[in-house]
């Protein structure tokens, strides 16, 4: 691909009522940027240090400044790095301080016909903005500078976009036969688009995708480590193009994907997070889907997971599920996760609502079921209980999610979720899990109790569900895991209520909430400062499944006598216990 050889090179949507949107976007953004930081890890470090210098002058000695914010900015680096560079570099840094002085000549220098005088300025400007020394040639200068430009704030970012570098890059990127130019271009590329939609686009349009599709022709296998650090940058900046909502057009997602599917068979740790953070980024929802004043794609999320899960990509990102470092599981799961989710009215569950209605399905209804099963098709069920039982809560978090996508479709999705051996992991995170992954538990098995077959919640019952919902009643102060909570025993209850007739008119499915102190549960959050929905909907629960139909309502105490008797009884209990038998 490259003529020369000595170049080196350079380095859920369905739950809307969780309101997760944000928090995942906040994410999302998060996620770049230390990823970029990494990028320009040793300039960002330059220059904090300078400012920090510029802050104190030059006789600072630690512990004796007057200004609390320079003394701050600088416990923030390591001290060897400070003392590194504010008292053994000092010489250096006031040589570059006189550069500064000169820059407008050497400005004035590459405008100037004259290629030597072109490349000596260029090379002072490159050398003020970074700490390398010697980079090969002029092209490479230029494009080096104006990525460490590029690397910095939005108003940077503009600033390189107004002085047309976009076409320029790109024509470096079809032309050049030097591989250091080539990746120092795509990387200004990647750090253009990565700063927003609207300069992901800018770069779109000038041709940066499709004047790079040809030349990943002719890189070697992505498994080659001699080419790795030039991949990791190719990866990158293809993982930019896919980033951004509104997703990218249907021509640059159509290009991306089998362009990125090689990445996904990489042994590079780092390679690997860039491709599968891609597929997780063209996956997710679109949420300015329902904005009637946005711009609508051309390419719908459905339409978009189908794409992926009919080209080669699924089953390598199934399989990347068991990967070691959970830095690739979790955007294989987010991925995952966005592929099985449907639309609201399929997989919500309003815990506010009663029993949630038959929804006529339509044709995008009817490709979530199908994107699902391809999904399940892969195995991916079996490949979940690893991450399931991870130390890391957020992929425990990302795999009760999941799961949760899953048991909201069908009775037949809730089978397959039992036949992997999935409910007994739940019920142990609902029980024991941190909140964030306990609130992802409670819905998973909330959706089963709503959806699934009265065999299949018998089945939940008998290994333990009832305990676990107490468990979070009585303990969980998070609203919204209340509710979901309280939506599950109800639809327990009710099942309980259905089956009267078989059971000698007993609730046993109520017993069993009774026995679990499920009613010590819901009185004692009638106490707390809770919302009044929260309150109403454990007192609703009370009053159709735990109260005598000739009674008031019943104390605590009256209860347990009556339930002693219960027991007491020969037929009738015996009969009862034998039927709720797991």
């Amino acid at each position: 691909m490259f003529n020369d050889k000595n170049a080196s090179s350079i380095q859920r949507d369905f739950q809307k009522g969780l309101d997760m949107d944000e928090k995942r976007r906040s994410r999302e953004e998060e996620r770049f940027l230390l990823r970029k930081q990494q990028r320009s890890q040793i300039l960002k470090k330059r220059r904090v240090v300078l400012q920090a210098y510029d802050g104190v002058g030059r006789n600072y000695q630690p512990g004796h400044s007057d200004d609390s914010n320079d003394s701050q900015q600088i416990d923030k680096l390591s001290q060897e790095t400070v003392f590194d560079y504010l008292f053994l570099h000092n010489h250096t840094y006031v040589k570059k301080r006189k550069k500064l002085k000169q820059l407008d000549e050497y400005v004035k220098g590459c405008q100037m016909d004259h290629e030597d005088t072109n490349y000596k300025c260029c090379l002072r400007i490159r050398q003020l903005l970074s700490i390398e020394k010697n980079p090969p040639t002029d092209q490479f200068e230029a494009a080096w500078a104006l990525t460490n430009i590029a690397s910095g704030s939005t108003e940077h970012t503009a600033c390189v976009i107004r002085h047309n570098a976009i076409p320029a890059f790109v024509q470096l990127i079809e032309t050049t036969q030097n591989e250091a130019v080539f990746e120092q271009a795509l990387w200004a590329l990647g750090n253009i688009s990565g700063d927003s939609p609207e300069c992901r686009n800018l770069v779109l349009d000038a041709g940066g995708l499709t004047k790079l599709i040809p030349r990943l022709e002719d890189l070697a296998n992505p498994s080659d480590s001699k080419q790795t650090p030039l991949l990791r940058t190719v990866c990158w900046t293809l993982s930019n193009f896919c980033r951004g909502k509104p997703p990218p057009p249907r021509a640059t997602i159509q290009k991306c994907v089998p362009a990125l599917i090689p990445f996904l068979d990489s042994l590079d740790e780092e390679i690997l997070q860039d491709a599968t953070w891609a597929f997780s980024y063209l996956t997710d929802n679109d949420d300015d889907a329902d904005d009637p004043l946005a711009i609508e794609p051309d390419m719908n999320d459905s339409q978009r997971i189908d794409f992926i899960q009919t080209s080669d990509a699924l089953p390598k990102l199934v399989n990347l599920l068991s990967h070691s470092s959970p830095l690739i599981q979790h955007p294989v799961l987010r991925c995952i996760g966005n592929m099985v989710t449907g639309n609201d009215e399929q997989t919500q569950v309003d815990p506010q609502s009663a029993l949630s209605q038959y929804t006529p399905q339509t044709n995008d209804t009817i490709n979530d079921n199908n994107n699902k099963q391809r999904v399940l098709n892969c195995g991916m069920l079996k490949k979940l209980s690893p991450s399931l039982e991870s130390s890391v809560n957020t992929i425990r978090k990302e795999a009760c999610w999941t799961v949760s996508n899953i048991t909201a479709t069908n009775s037949d999705h809730v089978e397959q979720v039992i036949q992997a051996n999935l409910i007994h992991p739940l019920i142990f995170l609902l029980t024991t899990g941190h909140a964030m992954v306990r609130q992802e538990a409670a819905w998973a098995l909330s959706n089963a109790t709503s959806i699934g077959t009265s065999k299949q919640v018998r089945f939940l019952v008998g290994q333990g569900l009832i305990p676990g919902l107490v468990k979070v009643l009585l303990e969980s102060d998070h609203e919204r895991t209340l509710a979901v909570a309280l939506e599950a025993i109800r639809n327990i209850c009710e099942l309980g209520e259905k089956e009267k007739s078989l059971n000698g008119g007993v609730n046993a499915c109520a017993r069993f909430v009774e026995e679990g102190k499920g009613i010590d549960a819901l009185e004692e959050l009638q106490t707390r400062k809770l919302s009044e929905q929260i309150i109403d909907k454990a007192e609703e629960i009370l009053r159709n499944y735990f109260e005598g139909d000739d009674k008031g309502f019943q104390s605590h105490d009256e209860r347990e006598d009556e339930l002693v008797v219960f027991n007491e009884g020969n037929d009738q209990s015996n009969r009862i216990k034998n039927k709720f038998e797991f």
